[in-house]
C-alpha cells in the first residue's frame, strides 16, 4: 500500500500522486512494521542513480507555474486580438467616412451646376426692328427701268402700268407716295400688284414693300379761274 503524506490518505501500489492534493505517494510500511513510520532513509545514494522524484510541494509548485504561464499567454492573446479589432474598427470607420462624404460632395457639386444653370440669362436673339429711321429711303435711280419687250422674273411689264401686274390698282397723274420713315416722293405713276407698290418716277420704275408705304395721295387738277375762260363779245351792227 502507499499513502499519501500530506493527508494521511491511503492508495494502491499502482498509484503514484495522490488524488486529493496531487502530492507524490510514498510506500506505507506501518502494515507489517508498526515501529516504523516512516521509510527508512537513503543515507548514502549511490552514484549514478537516476534524480530523486520531485516531492508533493515541487510538484505543486510546478502546476502554479504552469497555470500562471498559460493565463501570461492567453492575457497577450486577448490583448493582442482587442489591439487588432481597434484597428480594423478605426480603418473601417475612416473608409465609411470617405465614401459618403466624397459622394455627398458630388451630389451637391451636380446640385449646384443644376441651379445655375436655369440663373444663366438667356440673350435675346437679334430681331430685325420695324423701326422708320432704320429703313434708308428709296432712291428712285436704285433700278432701271425694263425694256417693254424684256422679261422680269416675276413680273412682265409692258407699256401700260395697269397690266404688269394683272390684277393691279393704278393711279395715273402726279401722285404724292408718303412713307413712313417721314419722307415723300412725287411719282407720275402708281400701281400696286402681289409683290407691293410700284411708282415710275420720271421714266424709272421702282418697286416699295407695302410696309413702306404709309398714304398714297393724288394731286387735284387746279381749277380753271373764272378770268380765264374768255366771254364772247358782240359785234357791232352795221347800220343801213
Amino acid at each position: 500500500m502507499k499513502r499519501c503524506p500530506e493527508c494521511d490518505s491511503s492508495f494502491p501500489d499502482t498509484d503514484k500522486f495522490c488524488e486529493l492534493d496531487g502530492a507524490q505517494l510514498v510506500e506505507d510500511y506501518s502494515d507489517s512494521n508498526p515501529n516504523l513510520l516512516a521509510p527508512p532513509a537513503d543515507l548514502d545514494p549511490q552514484p549514478g542513480s537516476p534524480a530523486e522524484v520531485m516531492g508533493a510541494g515541487g510538484y505543486q509548485h510546478s502546476g502554479e507555474a504552469r497555470f500562471r504561464l498559460n493565463w501570461k499567454i492567453l492575457a497577450i492573446v486577448a490583448v493582442a486580438g482587442v489591439a487588432i479589432g481597434i484597428v480594423l474598427f478605426i480603418v473601417y470607420q475612416r473608409i465609411t467616412r470617405e465614401v459618403p462624404g466624397q459622394s455627398s460632395n458630388e451630389s451637391s457639386n451636380e446640385a449646384v451646376t443644376q441651379r445655375q444653370i436655369p440663373l444663366l440669362p438667356s440673350r435675346p436673339s437679334p430681331t430685325a426692328s420695324a423701326s422708320p429711321s432704320a429703313e434708308p429711303s428709296p432712291s428712285p435711280s436704285a433700278t432701271r427701268p425694263p425694256a417693254v419687250q424684256a422679261e422680269s422674273p416675276r413680273v412682265t411689264l409692258s407699256s401700260s402700268p395697269v397690266s404688269t401686274g394683272g390684277d393691279g390698282k393704278s393711279r395715273r397723274g402726279p401722285v404724292t407716295v408718303r412713307l413712313t420713315n417721314g419722307t415723300s416722293l412725287e411719282a407720275d405713276e402708281v400701281w400696286e400688284t402681289g409683290e407691293g407698290i410700284w411708282y415710275r418716277r420720271r421714266g424709272v420704275v421702282t418697286l416699295l414693300q407695302r410696309s413702306q408705304v404709309k398714304a398714297i395721295e393724288k394731286e387735284k387738277p387746279p381749277l380753271a379761274s373764272p378770268s380765264s375762260v374768255a366771254t364772247p363779245t358782240p359785234s357791232p351792227s352795221t347800220s343801213p
